[in-house]
């Protein structure tokens, strides 16, 4: 099924993306690490001896809140690779794609866009305040979304 096809392409070129984007993440946490040891202290989540300075401080801080997005990510990373198309969709809903005449959407986790072939693709999580609008939708539908009209080529 070709049509399949483009949806695990998008999602292949995801996986590529989420997995550049955790490792350059995890590699600014060893630099605060090893930044830390350097200066005889220590980045370990959630500690924050009181004789650390603001600067160190903060760095451990700034290393805890991106070791928490890198395990989102890589849950996301995780539920992206155990994906498999084996119907299309023919109504909007989790794990569409959906072409309109302003724009493609992958109806998954809200992530970075990925372009595969030229072609952009939002990624879209299901609180977003578009997807609420095209929720149910199918071909040939239309919606209006900030004073803007899609109208739905197709759905994936």
């Amino acid at each position: 099924m070709e049509k399949l096809k483009e949806k695990q392409e998008v999602i292949d070129k995801a996986i590529v993306q989420l997995e550049n984007t955790i490792t350059g993440l995890k590699d600014a946490v060893n630099m605060k690490i090893n930044a830390g040891e350097a200066s005889g202290t220590s980045v370990t989540q959630g500690s924050f001896g009181s004789g650390d300075s603001g600067n160190e401080n903060m760095s451990k801080e700034m290393a805890s809140m991106t070791m928490k997005e890198v395990t989102h990510l890589e849950k996301v990373l995780d539920t992206f690779k155990k994906y498999q198309f084996t119907e299309p969709h023919h109504v909007v809903g989790p794990l569409s794609l959906v072409k309109t005449n302003a724009g493609n959407f992958f109806i998954t986790y809200a992530i970075k866009n990925v372009n595969v072939n030229g072609t952009t693709y939002f990624m879209l999580a299901t609180d977003a305040p578009i997807y609420k609008v095209m929720e149910g939708k199918s071909k040939g539908d239309s919606f209006e979304f900030n004073g803007k009209t899609f109208e739905i080529k197709e759905v994936l």
